[in-house]
């Protein structure tokens, strides 16, 4: 089977911004219409796909760990306002998928990445072809021979075991955040070494083979004096922390192990009367006039092993936090 984890909260955002301003009464409406748009697209374009969008929760502890951890993102008024009015959009979003032939899970104290990494784990364990649909390079570190990177906003750019390198830019999936950890993540706020971006950040890793290795050649001076200058801000206990600490923020294998009984699961099953009214509800006109292709679009059933697979998946997702485990 194949199945395609979906970024659902990092889509819906971007759908908010991306489409024409729409109201209900007081309530923006575009990044609803946009989300709904592009999931039926997914299911006409291969309806053999399972399509599982995974909602943020609160990763309470990254912010514990680093308290300007994506501070950035509401910053200013006009981000603020933006992000409100998508945060009330968001239930709408929910409870009209729930009439797709779609899953959504959400685990309340980890983000959309960790749950991702948690669940593409145990389905490519199973045997299922894993495709991990984001813009989010954070998600490059699941890649694995059975589950591949599609970038939401580029949608021709897949990435693969066999073309990792060549077209992610990284030598392998778990230098992903070991670069991260050194130059930081300007997209959630992270503060890297000065002066230290991504290819120097993979020089360096390519030099001594790991970012131990790294750390610990900063503080032998004969070996590293031998570094160009901007490197040298690791001989610092200050930015050895710092690195430490960011290694332990974006690396989703070393994340706090998320237990599959506090999912959230929800099964989809297309409701022609309730998806109506909610078009309806929602001033939704054009969907309305042409709800008969909406109809053929969704009236399938999710088969009952693919629900089981994903249900299987979500029990055994702590394990994949088990290092000791085949996975």
């Amino acid at each position: 089977m194949h199945i395609k984890l979906i970024d659902a909260n990092s889509i819906g955002f971007a759908q908010h911004h991306a489409n024409d301003l729409r109201h209900a009464g007081a309530l923006q409406t575009q990044a609803v219409a946009g989300m709904l748009q592009h999931v039926r697209r997914n299911l006409q374009h291969d309806p053999t796909v399972l399509n599982v969008l995974i909602w943020d929760g609160r990763a309470q502890w990254r912010y514990d760990l680093y308290p300007t951890y994506k501070s950035g993102r509401h910053r200013t008024v006009e981000q603020r306002e933006a992000r409100r009015h998508y945060e009330l959009q968001r239930p709408w979003i929910e409870r009209a998928l729930s009439y797709f032939p779609v899953l959504q899970v959400k685990h309340p104290r980890g983000e959309a990445d960790d749950l991702a990494w948690g669940l593409s784990r145990q389905l490519s364990a199973q045997g299922h072809l894993v495709t991990v649909h984001t813009s989010d390079t954070d998600w490059l570190q699941m890649v694995n021979p059975r589950v591949r990177w599609l970038n939401a906003r580029k949608p021709s750019q897949l990435v693969e075991m066999d073309t990792f390198h060549r077209l992610s830019g990284f030598a392998t999936p778990a230098q992903v955040a070991q670069v991260k950890a050194l130059m930081g993540d300007a997209s959630d706020d992270i503060e890297g070494v000065p002066d230290v971006a991504e290819k120097r950040a993979a020089s360096l890793l390519g030099k001594y083979g790991s970012l131990d290795a790294v750390l610990a050649a900063a503080t032998d001076f004969m070996q590293f004096s031998q570094e160009p200058k901007f490197f040298h801000s690791l001989m610092l206990p200050q930015w050895q922390d710092a690195v430490k600490r960011n290694l332990h923020l974006v690396d989703l294998s070393l994340g706090p192990v998320l237990q599959g009984s506090d999912v959230e699961l929800v099964v989809g099953e297309f409701d022609e009367l309730n998806l109506f009214e909610l078009f309806v509800d929602l001033d939704f006109r054009q969907m309305q006039d042409g709800f008969d292709s909406w109809k053929r679009a969704l009236n399938t059933a999710l088969a009952a092993a693919d629900v089981n697979s994903v249900k299987r998946a979500v029990a055994n997702v702590a394990k994949s936090w088990d290092r000791s485990a085949n996975v």
